[in-house]
């Protein structure tokens, strides 16, 4: 999935989720690469409380969206992740805490 170029988007899937959250799970089976690039209002992938699991994503490359903070407010699980690649996003510390130990390359070109 690429998107790019949307001075308007402030986020990819819409939705609320509900207070009990523990079974709420959004998958995306297929899904095996994000890049999110010069998308200024984008805050993150999903804002409601579901927690999100991307079986297959192996890439996320998101650049020039410097309001990114998180990908969801619940937990997200991508196992087979390992190449993140990062610019110009607040993603940093979200990305260290949830996938950093599994990744193969990880690049963060953000300025501290």
């Amino acid at each position: 999935m690429d998107i790019s170029d949307c001075g308007i988007i402030e986020e990819i899937v819409t939705g609320e989720g509900s207070s009990d959250s523990s079974e709420n799970v959004i998958v995306f089976k297929s899904l095996n690469s994000f890049t999110f690039d010069c998308l200024p209002k984008l805050a993150s992938f999903f804002s409601g409380t579901y927690s999100l699991n991307f079986p297959s994503l192996k890439r996320l490359t998101v650049s020039q969206c410097p309001e990114m903070k998180s990908l969801c407010q619940g937990i997200p699980s991508a196992p087979d992740l390992k190449h993140v690649r990062l610019s110009e996003t607040k993603l940093k510390k979200y990305i260290e805490e949830m996938f950093v130990q599994d990744l193969d390359y990880y690049s963060n070109e953000e300025e501290e």
